[in-house]
């Protein structure tokens, strides 16, 4: 097959990756969404309820503690989440960043630590379930509870 110079052109031309709204056709997309039948969708709250009904315990709790060198005692509230401390609540009755809230944090650090061998003495030797709860809501924030953050 033999071609004119001219057809030689258009071939080399027509080879070119050129894409413009002449010659571009989009591909069809690999994975499409098919929306939900109308009676599964009636059906999805019910059953988003039933996963929501996981209890959360909440339980807030005021101490008078002493000062970590013995100075006073201030007032510290924190707040129990599903038998944790939450961390941020703890002596949030003080104003953040005021010395009461700094010297309440540092009393807080060291009030989790006694109460923490108080309740893992009191589980060790009565075993009760009360106790275990409370070692371990101490215990866990006498390890990861940071005054200064």
């Amino acid at each position: 097959m033999e071609w004119t110079e001219e057809e030689k052109a258009r071939a080399i031309v027509s080879s070119q990756n050129v894409f413009s709204d002449k010659n571009y056709t989009p591909k069809q997309p690999a994975s499409t969404y098919t929306p939900p039948a109308t009676h599964r969708i009636a059906q999805a709250p019910q059953q988003t309820q039933q996963r929501q009904t996981k209890q959360v315990s909440r339980e807030r709790t005021s101490k008078w503690i002493k000062s970590w060198n013995g100075g006073s005692n201030y007032l510290a509230e924190w707040l129990s989440v599903n038998n944790y401390i939450d961390s941020t609540s703890v002596c949030a009755n003080h104003r953040r960043g005021s010395i009461d809230y700094r010297e309440c944090r540092k009393a807080a650090k060291q009030h989790f630590h006694e109460q923490c061998r108080t309740w893992r003495a009191r589980y060790d030797s009565n075993r009760k379930t009360h106790s275990d709860r409370m070692k371990t809501r101490y215990c866990s924030a006498a390890s990861s509870f940071n005054p200064m953050g």
